[in-house]
Formats: C-alpha cells, sequence, structure tokens
C-alpha cells in the first residue's frame, strides 16, 4: 500500500504517509477516500510525508491538483496548511512551478526537511509531543502495511 492516511480530530491533523512510488492519480485516489471519513473536517492541518517515496510525477499530476484544488474552492471551501515533508531539494522546483501555473493552485503549502519545521509551519508548535506521536504512530501503521 503504497498510501496510508491518518486523522487526529483532537488535534485537527490529517496526515498522509506516503511510500513506494508516489504520483499523483495515487495520492489523490487516497485523499477522496481521506475526506469521506467521519472524523474529516474542512481546512483541517495536513503532513504529506514523502521522506520514503519515490516521486514520480508529471505535468498532468500538477494538472490534477490545480482542477481539485478548483473542485475545493467551487464549493467555498479552502484547503488548509499542508506541509510535505521530504528531503529532495528538487521538489522545490516542482512546487515553485505549481504554485506559479494557475491562480487556482493550492498555495497553503510548504516543503520541510524536518519535523519541527513542519510542525511550526502548521502552527502546532505547542502540540509538538503530540504531533509526533501521532506521526509516529501513523508511519509505524504505513511500515506494517507495506
Amino acid at each position: 500500500m503504497p498510501i496510508l492516511y491518518d486523522i487526529s480530530p483532537e488535534i485537527n491533523l490529517l496526515i498522509y504517509i506516503c511510500t513506494e512510488t508516489l504520483n499523483g492519480v495515487k495520492f489523490f485516489e487516497t485523499a477522496d477516500k481521506a475526506v469521506q471519513d467521519s472524523h474529516y473536517r474542512p481546512q483541517m492541518k495536513m503532513i504529506i510525508d514523502i521522506s520514503t517515496a519515490e516521486i514520480d510525477t508529471s505535468v498532468s499530476d500538477m494538472r490534477l491538483a490545480i482542477e481539485k484544488n478548483k473542485i475545493l474552492m467551487a464549493g467555498g471551501q479552502k484547503l488548509g496548511l499542508v506541509a510535505v515533508y521530504t528531503q529532495s531539494t528538487s521538489l522545490k522546483f516542482l512546487a515553485d512551478a505549481l504554485k506559479i501555473m494557475s491562480p487556482d493552485a493550492p498555495s497553503t503549502f510548504s516543503l520541510c526537511s524536518n519535523k519541527r519545521d513542519a510542525i511550526s509551519w502548521l502552527g502546532l508548535s505547542e502540540l509538538e509531543k503530540e504531533v509526533v506521536q501521532f506521526w509516529d504512530a501513523a508511519s509505524a501503521k504505513a511500515s506494517k502495511a507495506e
């Protein structure tokens, strides 16, 4: 299973743990399931942990992200803050390209190379211990599901 998600309503956090090979279609299939989860709330803060995934992305994946964001906005909703956890420096170029491709592109995200920066970006520093415990538990579940 390349993508696992978990939701903590207590800390208003949705986390995706991505392993194996990741592309936009796979990610959004999981994201569509997550928003149907009874624990999901609009504008939840999100962590997308792609630190162990192999990224297989294309311009069509970037267009898919823009389309998904347009649909969200058309429904009167917005994407919450998103921290993308990765060690890849090349993804920064893709993230920058995504932001300039369209005014409808998601823009409330940041690429973070360590957990503390991701937690800080989300404004959850005062809940760092709880976030790390939740994140570690989700990572352990993803490891077992591989």
